[in-house]
């Protein structure tokens, strides 16, 4: 993501594919 990687889940470091994740923006 855009410096989220750290709060993401086991999810690909995409911006688009990230689905459970809340935007920390």
């Amino acid at each position: 993501g855009s410096g989220d990687e750290g709060m993401v889940t086991p999810v690909r470091r995409s911006s688009r594919i990230r689905k459970q994740v809340y935007s920390p923006r």
